[in-house]
């Protein structure tokens, strides 16, 4: 068989066709696409399949010779009127964006209507648009509905978050928040970027869930990662950057979680988010998703102790009191455990009350370490000890009312207090 191409009017060698790639021995009905033939060699046609036609439409538009681009517009031409859904559908997207043809939204709509009516979920979704939005056809909000959820029921994700718009908003549909976050998620399952934000924000304002902020900033974050311009605005607030720390926080101590769990931590405290703030001190205290570094974790307690956060304050007491990330300093311990105590924080006031630390703030006023030197101080602080059996803190405070230190001199006092001491009551 010899002649000329039926698309580009160009002599056929061997069947096959220099410019276009037609092949006249194949049977083009059930996909037509030809690929161009570079320096003569043969043409490649694409399988049929919904990927397949988004790398044929990107191939169209890429092709920046108009010659080239009506040859493969002719193919599909061909095809579509041998039924081809696929075809119908490529040449509706021509026709809306005038590439390779002159643009007409009217035949668009057309041959959408032509891919729709044969399943093509693809052309039922922008048969949707086109109702919604009026585009070749009259606008139909029911109809766009309808189009909308034949495409959705096959499973195709753009399709399923539009029939979520719809229910929520009640266009073309019963407004219905619960169906609207249904398809949401139907959709967002599948990776849609948009129904991902959407089932966000109805988790965020419960429409159609109960209201988990948590789940909402899981939804924000995998559309966020797809370049979600909202929900990346979304997570830019503190609280939710918070709960996706608590989120990982809570997925066990691996390397994965615990480092998404200190970064999520880490923007939400340098906002000013005490819980956050304290969960970061306790990461690098920890060593959980960071390198430990106590100095870090005290500087992070400290930004929520000076928010008012009691039990910041005790963690910070307990820095200063076990020399974690700063001299030991019982003093300074002292200052913030009262400050906890003072918003009864229980803990905070036992740690006060402990014997030990009464005993070690009562050495360091008597010696005048890392404060003032003060008798009178460090012997209440003996006698708080004293009075729950510390020996130390007896001999101590025997020695006070020995020479008068701190209190009135009393050899009695002393006495008793020295002897308590040799018997360890």
């Amino acid at each position: 068989m010899s002649g000329k191409c039926p698309i580009c009017d160009e002599a056929l060698r061997s069947g096959l066709c220099p410019v276009c790639g037609y092949d006249e021995s194949r049977d083009y009905e059930r996909w037509p696409t030809l690929q161009v033939i570079p320096d003569g060699m043969r043409a490649m046609p694409v399988q049929a399949g919904i990927i397949d036609v988004e790398m044929e439409l990107s191939r169209i538009r890429a092709e920046e010779d108009p010659a080239k681009r009506r040859a493969i517009c002719s193919g599909w031409y061909r095809a579509a009127g041998r039924g081809s859904a696929e075809a119908q559908y490529c040449l509706g997207c021509c026709c809306a964006y005038g590439i390779g043809v002159d643009q007409d939204i009217g035949k668009a709509a057309a041959w959408y209507r032509k891919a729709a009516e044969q399943g093509y979920t693809p052309a039922q979704k922008r048969l949707g648009d086109c109702f919604s939005y009026g585009r070749g056809v009259e606008q139909d909000d029911a109809r766009a509905a309808q189009w909308y959820r034949k495409a959705a029921e096959q499973g195709y994700p753009a399709a399923q978050n539009d029939l979520g718009d719809c229910y929520r908003c009640g266009r073309g549909v019963e407004r219905d928040e619960a169906r609207a976050a249904a398809w949401y998620r139907r959709a967002a399952e599948q990776g849609d970027m948009w129904a991902q934000g959407a089932l966000g924000n109805c988790y965020y304002y419960g429409r159609g869930v109960e209201r988990d902020e948590t789940s909402a900033a899981l939804w924000y974050q995998r559309a966020a990662e797809q370049g979600h311009p909202t929900a990346r605005k979304r997570l830019s607030a503190p609280e939710l950057q918070r709960k996706l720390g608590d989120y990982y926080y809570r997925q066990g101590d691996t390397a994965k979680s615990a480092k998404r769990a200190a970064l999520w931590y880490r923007r939400a405290a340098v906002q000013g988010d005490v819980w956050a703030q304290k969960r970061l001190g306790g990461c690098y205290r920890a060593g959980r998703g960071v390198t430990r570094d106590d100095a870090r974790a005290l500087l992070w307690y400290q930004r929520a102790a000076e928010q008012g956060d009691a039990e910041a304050q005790e963690m910070v007491g307990d820095c200063c009191w076990r020399g974690e990330g700063t001299p030991r300093n019982p003093v300074a311990a002292a200052g913030w455990y009262r400050r906890a105590a003072g918003q009864n924080a229980a803990s905070a006031r036992a740690k006060l009350d402990d014997p030990a630390f009464q005993f070690a703030l009562g050495s360091c006023y008597h010696e005048g370490a890392q404060t003032e030197k003060d008798e009178e101080m460090a012997a209440r602080c003996y006698q708080r000890a004293a009075e729950q059996g510390h020996r130390g803190a007896m001999e101590a405070l025997s020695r006070c009312y020995r020479l008068g230190l701190g209190v009135r001199r009393d050899l009695t006092q002393a006495a008793k207090w020295q002897l308590r001491a040799k018997k360890g009551l």
